[in-house]
């Protein structure tokens, strides 16, 4: 036996030899940023982008992702809601999609969630009905005024 305190194994290494090379740096590789837009005109020709997001959302694919399923017959598609807001921002602005395609299904998110969700513009009354969300179109007195609860064709 040994006598003595036991002595560590790393006070009688070898110290290193200091590398001729400098010590990189490890980087991602940045996206290319995208191009910023200008806003859109939601309420440009009597809302018309508005009409036309809430079309591509009463499509089945979407409805499935955004709002889920209605009843157990139906199939749930794969997509993600970040892609389902993709394909809708691609098929109502296509040439803003061009450009950002990521910048245009974020603003698609945050419209989709203002005119659904109560929780995002707490001004809503009615959960119940999504048409109550809608914006009114003063053409169509009947539509505008049963928004406004008033009842009259």
């Amino acid at each position: 036996m040994a006598s003595g305190p036991r002595r560590s194994p790393r006070k009688h290494t070898q110290p290193k030899k200091a590398s001729k090379k400098a010590p990189t740096k490890k980087t991602r590789s940045k996206k290319q940023a995208e191009p910023p837009l200008p806003p859109i005109d939601w309420v440009a020709d009597e809302y018309a982008l508005v009409w036309a997001l809430v079309g591509r959302m009463e499509v089945k694919e979407n409805r499935l992702v955004l709002f889920g399923k209605d009843s157990t017959d139906e199939n749930t598609v794969g997509d993600s809601k970040v892609v389902c807001y993709k394909r809708m921002g691609a098929d109502i602005m296509p040439e803003y999609f061009a450009t950002s395609p990521n910048t245009v299904g974020r603003r698609v998110k945050l419209k989709t969630e203002w005119y659904a969700d109560p929780t995002v513009n707490p001004s809503k009354m009615d959960v119940a009905s999504f048409s109550y969300y809608m914006p009114t179109i003063p053409k169509i007195a009947g539509v505008s005024n049963r928004m406004k609860g008033l009842d009259i064709e």
